[in-house]
């Protein structure tokens, strides 16, 4: 009986024995001075999404493997966290203007779901890998408007920007990434509403990326 006992202590360490990390700092510009209203994300408990006052600094405590940086104007900075630290953030200003790359996309095949709170579709495309798509999500519980954490925490490659949308209050990230595995995913969302991939080879997501950016372009 005892034997059984130790067992399951043992079974259940892993799901307590999460590492919190306290991670301390600062976020500025190019030039040193402190950004007021920069968010903290994907970092869990009741610190999620903490902002940044007047003068930039912020704490927190976190069990995740990263953090994402952000506001609308810079590009995002994703800070991986292994131990309490004290860091310094510089934020870089982002280029202004939509993602518009005019190309010759390919042929897309359109479906589209419903349901009574959200509605669904589906651009499909042809890829050397067999089709691929992107899903665009709309409805008032849809989307938090941020990247999945499980793709922020588990990319070896991130890159993000934050833009503040002319048709809503609040912010647009469009945040790409690729796992360890080899596959590749990109977000792009506000409050309620996204458009993303995810799980797809480095060429089909070069492929769908030509779908995604043409919908930023003027149309004629």
């Amino acid at each position: 009986m005892r034997r059984a006992v130790v067992v399951a202590l043992l079974a259940v360490v892993p799901a307590f024995g999460q590492q919190w990390h306290k991670i301390s700092g600062v976020v500025v510009d190019l030039e040193g001075k402190p950004i007021q209203g920069a968010r903290i994300d994907h970092g869990g408990g009741s610190d999620y999404g903490a902002s940044t006052p007047p003068d930039g600094r912020f704490t927190l405590r976190t069990t995740a493997p990263a953090v994402v940086v952000r506001k609308p104007g810079y590009y995002g900075y994703r800070l991986l966290t292994s131990g309490d630290a004290t860091v310094r953030v510089v934020l870089q200003r982002a280029n202004s203007g939509p993602n518009c790359k005019p190309a010759q996309i390919p042929k897309v095949v359109i479906t589209e779901a419903r349901d009574i709170d959200y509605i669904v579709r589906y651009e499909t495309v042809d890829t050397p890998d067999g089709t691929a798509s992107i899903m665009i999500g709309n409805g008032p519980f849809w989307s938090y408007g941020i990247p999945n954490d499980d793709d922020v925490w588990n990319s070896v490659t991130y890159s993000e920007v934050a833009r503040s949308d002319p048709n809503s209050p609040v912010w647009r990230v469009d945040a790409r990434g690729s796992t360890a595995w080899g596959t590749y995913w990109r977000f792009s969302g506000i409050l309620g509403q996204s458009k993303s991939y995810r799980g797809v080879s480095k060429q089909a997501a070069e492929i769908l990326d030509l779908v995604f950016d043409h919908a930023d372009c003027p149309k004629p």
